[in-house]
C-alpha cells in the first residue's frame, strides 16, 4: 500500500513503489509539477521500488525541468536505492535534478 502526503510541492512517500501505487504517485507528481516552484520528494520510508515506479521518477524530472520547475530527492531509501542500481541508474541523478538533467 502506498501512503503519498502531499504539501506546497513537498511528496512524501510510504510503503511499496510498484506497479500498483504508479498511478497514485503520476498523479501527486503531476499536481507538484503543475504547480510549478520546485518539487521536493521523499523517499525514506519506501519499501520497495520496481521499474515502472523508477522510470515515473526519471519523466517526472523531465517534466519539472521542461516546466522550468525544481526537482529533487530529498531522501531515499535504501530499497529505492538498489532498485535503481539493479537496473544500471543512480537514484543520485535525481538528488538534484536540474543539474544532472543539463549534464553539468
Amino acid at each position: 500500500m502506498l501512503l503519498v502526503s502531499q504539501t506546497d510541492g513537498a511528496i512524501k512517500v510510504s510503503g511499496a513503489l510498484d506497479l500498483g501505487a504508479a498511478e497514485e504517485l503520476r498523479c501527486a507528481l503531476a499536481v507538484a509539477i503543475g504547480l510549478g516552484g520546485s518539487v521536493a520528494l521523499d523517499l525514506s520510508e519506501a519499501v520497495a521500488c520496481d521499474t515502472a515506479c523508477l522510470q515515473l521518477l526519471y519523466s517526472a524530472q523531465r517534466a519539472a525541468l521542461a516546466a522550468r520547475a525544481d526537482f529533487g530527492i530529498t531522501a531515499c531509501s535504501p530499497a529505492v536505492a538498489r532498485a535503481a542500481l539493479a537496473v544500471g541508474l543512480r537514484i543520485e541523478d535525481l538528488v538534484d535534478g536540474r543539474k544532472n538533467a543539463s549534464g553539468v
